[in-house]
């Protein structure tokens, strides 16, 4: 029999290896994600020597293009080794915000014990996911409709989940460290503009297009925002005071912020736009969360997306938090699904369907939405 003191000390022992298991686990990831963010920023870096914010002849057109034909796939664009059964996997191609974690696999977990019929569509034809409102986890809904897609029925894909993004994701990951990485390359090749007080700026020293490089004069708070709106055109008044008033941290950095979200949503408008184009993806499903967001009609989905749809048949389905599903909400005979099954009721794609959509996301643009 085993005594008092052996069971102590094999407990002990057990406890210990478990600990220098989960260690050894941790630093291999760290040291995974240490390399993988070292052969981004690696990759990127030769196309960021010569770019400085500051210069107004910087060429943001041309810098894209080297990004996205360094990372260009030419192979089937479904990414045919694509696991469509692993969660994990998922997750990391299709990765919410961290803060949202707990709620994203809550909400996966509702969309998994839900059954999808199809309705309509093009029996023969494979499908495209498009969405918009990563914040509110579209894209995760996005990609776990896709997976199911594909395993009940055809080949699925969100464009995360294709040939299209996969040598890009694969080399910088996701949004959140996409960002990262930029901001340190961006950082390392402007050292002089992080620390910057907006106000001592000169016209000469920021990009304005309407004014002429040689100026002198100190630049105004509207000229600023100017300057600011050429980095981002979806930038709101609210956010430009942010910035420009109430920001605790200098207003340089705020311009490498803005810089940084300029490349990045440029970066994957293109990769939208290749997809959206795609003609070999008969079915398209549009995934769009419950309360849209404001700048809606200036997001990928509506200017880049639907204008260059190629496609024969469209659903729109909005998802709510509690994973209940409604497919047409724009159209009066929209479908509720219900906590264990939802139909998908395709549409013919044309000028009229592209019409409704639109002003359908236009009427609730920061709203809630009440389907028809």
């Amino acid at each position: 029999m085993i005594n008092r003191n052996q069971r102590r000390k094999r407990n002990q022992t057990r406890k210990r290896n478990q600990t220098r298991k989960r260690n050894q686990t941790r630093k291999r990831n760290q040291t995974r994600k240490r390399n993988k963010n070292s052969k981004c920023y690696d990759t990127l870096s030769p196309y960021f020597k010569d770019y400085i914010i500051l210069n107004p002849n910087r060429n943001i057109d041309k810098l894209i293009s080297n990004i996205t034909s360094n990372f260009k796939v030419r192979s089937d664009i479904l990414n045919q080794g694509y696991n469509i059964k692993s969660n994990k996997v998922l997750l990391n191609i299709c990765s919410p915000p961290q803060k949202y974690i707990t709620k994203s696999k809550t909400l996966i977990s509702l969309l998994e014990k839900k059954e999808i019929q199809l309705k309509n569509h093009s029996s023969n034809g494979r499908f495209r996911i498009l969405w918009t409102g990563w914040e509110q986890l579209s894209q995760l809904v996005a990609c776990c409709l896709a997976n199911k897609i594909s395993i009940y029925y055809n080949e699925s894909r969100a464009i995360e989940q294709t040939n299209f993004t996969k040598k890009w994701v694969n080399t910088c990951g996701t949004w959140e460290n996409e960002y990262k990485i930029i901001k340190k390359l961006l950082e390392d090749n402007n050292q002089n503009v992080k620390n910057l007080d907006c106000s001592d700026l000169t016209i000469n020293e920021i990009y304005l297009n309407k004014f002429d490089k040689n100026n002198d004069k100190k630049v105004s708070k509207q000229e600023l925002k100017d300057f600011f709106h050429s980095l981002d055109e979806q930038i709101t008044d609210k956010e430009l005071n942010n910035i420009l008033i109430n920001s605790k941290k200098p207003c340089g950095e705020s311009i490498i912020d803005s810089v940084v979200v300029d490349i990045l949503k440029r970066i994957w408008d293109k990769y939208s736009l290749i997809f959206s184009k795609y003609n070999k993806l008969k079915n398209t499903i549009i995934v769009i969360p419950e309360t849209l967001d404001d700048k809606i009609l200036n997001k990928t989905l509506v200017k880049i997306e639907l204008e260059n749809l190629n496609t024969t048949k469209i659903c729109l389905v909005m998802f709510q938090e509690t994973g209940n599903i409604i497919v047409n909400p724009h159209l009066d005979n929209h479908f509720v699904g219900s906590k264990s099954e939802v139909i998908f009721d395709f549409k013919p794609w044309n000028k009229g369907s592209k019409s409704s959509i639109k002003r359908f996301l236009k009427k609730y643009k920061g709203k809630k939405i009440i389907p028809y």
